[in-house]
């Protein structure tokens, strides 16, 4: 067997692109001194892994990725393979193995806990069957490890607000976070911070009214849009889609198997229009939703609707389309008149096309992290979000108050009736994948139940979520690479009793 001391194991972090997310249960964690890893390969690469990236040297990383990883996880990704790992380290500093989740011969994944967030997460390897066992992928995701006793009563609200404090205060000072966080408990604000720059160069300091790209957070205005028609009985979530959309948007074929249920679930076999050849080349952003017709319709489902999982940002699209086409409105106009307005959503807005209008602190530049054997720099997304627009798949520029008003909007009836909500919120049943409301992620965490949305993308970060049982609300916006989905997992991890 490989012993590993667990004060020996050190530093890891948030990863990035090419890492696979899934979600552990919560595991009452146990009193060690030290984990032992299996005698198989992958605890090998395993052990060497943590070595490369706890030691936060560029050159050592480099050399690790170029010669220890399958030449399909890093033909022409080297850069990117690096920065991902030495964001690791940044927003880690130290990790300690405290379980071995799973393993056999070509995988492990462990449980470890980081030093600079004070927090759990899941972190692994899969590598080749046979020699040299090279790494085919890492794996980083959510662990809902716990070390309060069981049957432990549930953190006071005091407790909570000190521990988010400090921990906010370690990130930001270790530039592994900038943005704002705001947490409420039932309908009072308990907790508002702003931390780190909206800009750089010049630095301009981030505050609580400055607006940032929410990324994937805004496809719950389009879930709420359907369920507000599906209120005003002009539609269904079991209806064809090509009851209402045309075959400019989707082929006869297609229209007839995937269900407006579908496109919310994630289970239709629909991609991901941004990553499209077509968006790739594009020099400005779409000017309205039908410029996404000839992308999503080349698009053809991976799968029979229904049956397996993945996530799609081109159904939103489509579910955009199908607001459009009942309420004879754009789905901006759609958003700002039946769901901004009605929560109070003063401050929420779609990009403007002139990017050179979004203005810190107005608005906040985002950033990612890039490393070199110079050190780290910051590169803005300027020129990435360029092509990009706000759409019924997200992007839209909202302030943390923004995201609570829509919340408390949520959650009184205000822009849909109370079994609307429930409905939105509960697991649907389907083959494959995270459990899903409609638009909805859902999460337990033992006796706690979180539904809401995250976003990311290069320099964007935010999550909304409610946790149900609680009464507790976390929004979180960030413009540094994703450093948003820290502060859930450390939020969670408070939320576990």
């Amino acid at each position: 067997m490989t012993t590993i001391p667990a004060h020996w194991v050190t530093a890891l972090g948030r990863g990035i692109a090419g890492i696979a997310a899934f979600t552990v249960l919560a595991i009452p964690l146990q009193g060690q001194t030290h984990v032992e890893l299996p005698d198989t390969p992958a605890a090998e690469r395993f052990s060497e892994f943590l070595s490369v990236v706890n030691s936060g040297d560029y050159h050592t990383v480099r050399s690790y990725v170029e010669r220890n990883l399958v030449r399909e996880f890093i033909d022409g990704a080297v850069d990117a393979r690096v920065d991902a790992l030495m964001r690791i380290h940044t927003a880690s500093r130290t990790l300690t193995v405290v379980q071995v989740r799973s393993s056999s011969r070509d995988r492990i994944i462990t449980e470890v806990r980081n030093q600079l967030t004070d927090s759990y997460e899941a972190l692994g390897v899969s590598v080749e069957r046979r020699r040299p066992h090279r790494v085919t992928m890492w794996y980083r995701g959510p662990s809902y490890i716990t070390d309060r006793p069981s049957g432990a009563p549930r953190r006071t609200e005091s407790e909570i607000l000190d521990t988010m404090h400090t921990f906010l205060d370690r990130i930001a000072d270790a530039e592994a976070f900038s943005g704002t966080v705001l947490i409420g408990n039932g309908e009072r604000v308990v907790l508002r911070r702003a931390v780190g720059l909206a800009h750089r160069d010049p630095d301009i300091a981030t505050s609580l009214d400055t607006r940032f790209n929410i990324g994937s957070v805004g496809k719950l205005f389009t879930s709420v849009a359907i369920a507000q028609l599906a209120e005003r009985g002009l539609l269904t979530y079991q209806d064809l889609i090509g009851r209402y959309l045309g075959p400019g948007w989707v082929s006869p074929d297609v229209a007839s198997e995937i269900r407006i249920e579908h496109l919310l679930t994630h289970r239709s076999g629909l991609g991901d229009f941004l990553e499209s050849a077509a968006m790739t080349r594009a020099t400005a952003p779409p000017r309205s939703l039908d410029d996404y017709q000839p992308i999503i319709r080349a698009e053809r489902p991976q799968f029979r609707p229904g049956t397996q999982f993945q996530y799609s940002n081109s159904g939103f699209i489509l579910l955009g389309a199908i607001v459009e086409r009942l309420s004879g409105q754009s789905f901006a106009d759609y958003f700002h008149e039946h769901v901004f307005a009605p929560a109070q959503m003063v401050g929420l807005s779609n990009p403007p096309q002139d990017r050179a209008a979004l203005r810190a602190p107005t608005f906040a530049t985002g950033y990612t992290s890039h490393y070199s054997a110079g050190g780290k720099a910051w590169n803005d997304n300027t020129r990435r979000m360029a092509t990009t627009a706000a759409s019924p798949a997200g992007g839209q520029y909202a302030s943390v108050e923004d995201l609570w008003r829509f919340a408390l909007a949520l959650k009184s009836g205000t822009v849909v009736a109370d079994s609307t909500w429930q409905s939105l919120t509960a697991p649907v049943r389907g083959s494959g994948g995270p459990p899903r409301g409609y638009g909805f992620e859902i999460r337990d965490l033992r006796k706690e139940r979180r539904v809401g949305h995250g976003g990311s993308h290069e320099g964007v970060g935010a999550v909304l979520d409610m946790y149900l049982n609680s009464g507790y609300t976390l929004v979180v916006l960030s413009n540094s690479d994703r450093s948003a989905f820290a502060v859930r997992q450390r939020f969670d991890q408070l939320m576990l009793r």
